[in-house]
């Protein structure tokens, strides 16, 4: 939901089950100008099953100010913590608890928030804090730039970065990295691939001719190592994305340099209310 108290705020619910015991719940509520303040209020929480082995909840407040140059600026603290099942202690994961101070920036120069093919994007985010008596750093990168070829064709690089590191310690198992699937590696299931650290590269070529359709040709390419051309993994497709007033629906379909035979469907439908 968006604008609905006049403030150009954001209301955001969403909800994946990966599979029979693992399932993401995110709910966030994001408003920019309170009572025409300008300082922003952004709070986002994650609740997390995965494969019955440990539960997650985690929250984060951050404030939000403009400052000139680095665009939008947040903030706050994040919270969490992740309780360990019977299964998932027998299978070396422990109980943690965290509390880290987070700082993020901004900024959005895209012609459009849904169909974008014009402008750019970063978006950065970095933690730090303790994971019980050990500190730990977390760091989150995104960023996107379109580049017209023609009135209706363009090209979009991107670039995903996350990386976590704990200061002469072991980084516990409950706390890897997942990534795969329609939202960061297309070609794969969703969290087929775990690691400390991983970067994903994409190319898109994209065609946007009619204001509300646009379809795209894709690749991308995943490490978990810091050279992107060391031991990649890639994904390749099509796809399409189709908004109205009700929903949004993005179809992709997608290939591996794994398996060849053997492609990937990765639907999101987004309701908007």
């Amino acid at each position: 939901s968006e604008n609905f108290l006049k403030n150009a705020e954001i209301f955001d619910i969403y909800w994946k089950k990966t599979d029979s015991i693992s399932q993401i719940m995110k709910f966030g509520v994001f408003i920019p100008h309170p009572f025409s303040f300008d300082l922003g209020f952004d709070w986002k929480y994650h609740y997390e099953i995965f494969n019955a082995f440990y539960i997650k909840n985690e929250n984060r407040v951050m404030l939000q100010t403009f400052i000139p140059l680095l665009s939008n600026v947040k903030i706050g603290f994040v919270k969490g913590q992740t309780n360990i099942t019977d299964k998932g202690r027998k299978n070396d994961y422990e109980a943690l608890s965290y509390n880290a101070f987070s700082i993020a920036i901004y900024n959005d120069k895209r012609n459009d928030r849904l169909l974008p093919y014009i402008g750019s994007l970063v978006n950065l985010i970095f933690d730090g804090g303790l994971d019980r008596d050990k500190f730990y750093f977390n760091s989150s990168t995104k960023m996107i730039s379109y580049y017209n070829l023609s009135k209706n064709v363009s090209l979009r690089f991107q670039w995903i970065m996350q990386g976590l590191y704990y200061h002469n310690h072991i980084i516990p198992k409950s706390r890897y990295l997942f990534f795969g699937g329609g939202t960061t590696l297309r070609g794969y299931q969703e969290q087929t691939f775990k690691s400390t650290q991983y970067q994903v590269h994409t190319l898109e070529l994209i065609y946007n001719q009619i204001s509300n359709f646009q379809t795209n040709l894709f690749i991308d390419l995943g490490t978990v190592n810091l050279n992107p051309l060391s031991k990649y993994i890639l994904g390749f497709g099509i796809g399409m994305t189709q908004i109205n007033d009700n929903y949004i629906i993005k179809l992709e379909y997608a290939l591996s340099n794994s398996n060849f035979k053997d492609g990937k469907i990765h639907l999101k439908w987004i309701s908007r209310f």
